[in-house]
């Protein structure tokens, strides 16, 4: 959290040594002209990394990375990703279709880990972590034994 106000406020103030030397060299005399434009200068240069953290933060979702899964009939049902299907059925079977491979097996739900027992070798993934964002559940690969912020919620697959 500290990094981002730190290069926020190092950017505001760039914008606003910028800005106000420009602006002196084009009214060069007028110090009535230098108040106006230092007021304006610091305007812009508060206004820019403001306008950029609330950028960032509408276009960013919501996302709860650790959700309350009350019921596995939630997880239940048809997944599809890039390349990718997967079927979790209620009698804790999977059909997992990947590059044109099919993978079964079991699964298991354990808090928002997603659990896979295969019936055959070299699987494609064990592991799937349930996570939920714009209003849906998802289930993200490549997140095992992993720093939680290199995490791509985008990498995931999406119910049907």
């Amino acid at each position: 959290m500290l990094f981002p106000v730190l290069f926020y406020s190092f950017v505001a103030y760039v914008f606003y040594k910028l800005i106000c030397k420009i602006s002196f060299y084009v009214c060069k005399n007028s110090n009535s002209h230098r108040n106006k434009i230092k007021l304006v200068a610091c305007f812009v240069a508060i206004s820019i990394p403001i306008s950029l953290v609330t950028y960032r933060e509408i276009t960013t979702p919501d996302i709860e990375w650790n959700p309350l899964i009350k019921s596995e009939q939630v997880i239940v049902g048809s997944w599809s990703g890039v390349n990718e299907s997967l079927v979790l059925k209620t009698d804790h079977t999977f059909l997992l279709t990947h590059n044109n491979q099919e993978y079964s097996g079991g699964w298991s739900l354990d808090d928002w880990n997603l659990t896979f027992d295969y019936y055959s070798s070299d699987t494609p993934y064990g592991y799937l972590r349930v996570i939920y964002h714009s209003d849906s559940y998802h289930l993200v690969k490549d997140t095992l034994n992993k720093d939680p912020d290199v995490w791509n919620y985008e990498n995931s697959l999406v119910k049907q």
